[in-house]
């Protein structure tokens, strides 16, 4: 009778899955891969630590009482007197109160100080292992997430290590130009290098998308990595501002929530930053470079892992 027979001459093959990597694809696999992507988050959070670590012995390093009222020594002058009156009494009390300041002590510094280069160290050989596990998403293969992170951090330990070193420091040098331009007074220098500091950091947000991904993919030396990552900037133009959209859509999210329902938004970040952010960028990414490094080249001269 074929009751079991699933395979009928009559029964319509269900037709090819569309897997062009265009936005309606795209939140089709976000769907998909959602539980797999907050798993991941969790554990990514872990390259945090040291940071949370860091903000927490700043803030609860011990406190040196400070008087913040200047007024303070001229009326604690008058108050050496012997003729002080009752009013100057009520006004030297007044101005002697006293606020606890942060004091920073030299094993403070050394402990804060050693937290951040932990970071520093572990922030590429994070990425690396996290980017793997995205290209793997983007491209629908199955993931096994520690034996996979694994996999990729061994195999580009030096240059994850080296390169992300290269990232840190200059992720911090544009923070700290964008907070120092941003601070003073307007004028045409200002402006101008204010203006100058925020495009050539999209930029590098935008080569950001590229970097680890051929890294993991390619054999490249830092150089070359860096000189395709800005090609990339040009070639994925409308990928890339998308992504960028998209990512500004998510935090606006977080944002509005935080405003109605604060310990939601506190919450909330947990479960997808930064992993979500890192799968969009890889799938608007990954796209551009297979179109131009990888279809290009005969499949068994290819070096991606």
């Amino acid at each position: 009778m074929k009751l079991f027979d699933f395979k009928r001459k009559d029964r319509a093959d269900a037709p090819p899955e569309d897997t062009t990597p265009n936005i309606k694809y795209f939140f089709k696999s976000l769907w998909r891969k959602l539980t797999k992507l907050i798993s991941i988050n969790l554990l990514a959070i872990l390259q945090f630590v040291p940071v949370f670590a860091a903000i927490a012995v700043y803030f609860w390093s011990d406190t040196t009482p400070m008087i913040t009222n200047t007024a303070y020594p001229l009326l604690q002058g008058i108050a050496d007197f012997d003729s002080v009156t009752p009013a100057d009494t009520l006004l030297f009390l007044t101005t002697s109160i006293q606020s606890n300041e942060l004091y920073i002590s030299t094993t403070t510094i050394i402990i804060i100080g050693i937290l951040v280069l932990l970071f520093a160290l572990t922030f590429g050989l994070w990425n690396v292992g996290l980017t793997y596990l995205m290209r793997e998403m983007v491209n629908g293969n199955p993931v096994f997430i520690f034996s996979d992170m694994k996999h990729a951090i061994k195999r580009n330990f030096k240059q994850g290590l080296l390169f992300g070193l290269l990232d840190f420091a200059l992720i911090v040098i544009l923070m700290v130009d964008f907070s120092y331009l941003g601070g003073l007074p307007s004028g045409f220098y200002a402006d101008f290098m204010y203006v100058a500091i925020i495009a050539i950091s999209l930029i590098y947000l935008i080569m950001r998308f590229y970097l680890y991904l051929m890294l993991i993919t390619f054999d490249m030396n830092i150089k070359k990595l860096l000189k395709n990552a800005l090609i990339f900037v040009v070639l994925g133009i409308k990928r890339n501002l998308l992504a960028i959209v998209w990512i500004i859509v998510m935090l606006f999210i977080d944002v509005l929530i935080f405003v109605m329902l604060p310990p939601l938004g506190i919450i909330f970040p947990i479960l997808y930053l930064p992993t979500f952010p890192l799968f969009t960028t890889t799938y608007a990414a990954y796209p551009v470079i297979k179109k131009y490094m990888i279809d290009p080249v005969p499949q068994e001269d290819t070096d991606e892992v």
